[in-house]
C-alpha cells in the first residue's frame, strides 16, 4: 500500500458496491505501506474489509489457502506476482487488464483499470451461482504452472515460491 497505482482504494470501493447490492464478500488486504491509514479510514465507515499487515514464507501461502478467491485492482504492472502466486494456490480470480494480466486471464475475470463499477461486476461475477469455481480453480492451476515452467530460466525466488504454492496444492 505504498503506491497508488495497486489500486487499493478501487478494490475497497469495489467490495463495497457489491456488498451494498447484498454480496457476501469480505476483503482481506495483505501489505502494509505508508497509504494504508488513509485507506483504512475509506474503510471504516464501510466495513467489510480487513487489513493482514506483512505476509511472507508461510504465512503467505496460509493466507492464500484460506482464502476464496483474489482480486487484483492495479493501474500498471508488469507480471503481477501476487496473481500468479494466487493462481498457483488454485484461487479464483479477478484483475484489472494491465501489463501481462490478459496473458493470464481471460474474460471475463479480466476488468478494465480505474474502473470500479466494472471491477465490482467481475467481482459480483464471482460470486454468481453459475460460476464454476473446481473449473476456475484447476484452470489457474494450470495456467500458472505453464508460467512457472516458461520462467523457469527467470527469476529464481519467484519460481520458487509458484513451485512452493503448486506442491502445496498437491
Amino acid at each position: 500500500m505504498d503506491q497508488p497505482y495497486k489500486g487499493v482504494p478501487d478494490l475497497v470501493d469495489a467490495v463495497a458496491r457489491v456488498r451494498d447490492a447484498g454480496g457476501d464478500l469480505t476483503l482481506r488486504v495483505a501489505g502494509t505501506g505508508r497509504l494504508r491509514a488513509s485507506i483504512e479510514s475509506q474503510v471504516a465507515p464501510r466495513g467489510g474489509v480487513e487489513f493482514l499487515g506483512h505476509l511472507s514464507g508461510q504465512a503467505l501461502r496460509d493466507a492464500y489457502a484460506d482464502a476464496d478467491a483474489f482480486a487484483l485492482a492495479s493501474w500498471t504492472e508488469g507480471m503481477p506476482r501476487a496473481l500468479v502466486e494466487a493462481m498457483s494456490a488454485g484461487l479464483p480470480t479477478v484483475a484489472t487488464d494491465v501489463g501481462g494480466v490478459s496473458e493470464l486471464l481471460g474474460a471475463p475475470w479480466v476488468r478494465r483499470p480505474k474502473d470500479i463499477a466494472d471491477l465490482a461486476t467481475g467481482l459480483g461475477l464471482l460470486l454468481s451461482p453459475q460460476t464454476r469455481w473446481s473449473e476456475l480453480s484447476a484452470d489457474n492451476i494450470a495456467r500458472a504452472a505453464q508460467l512457472r515452467h516458461a520462467a523457469a530460466r527467470g527469476d529464481d525466488e519467484f519460481v520458487a515460491a509458484v513451485t512452493q504454492l503448486l506442491e502445496d496444492r498437491s
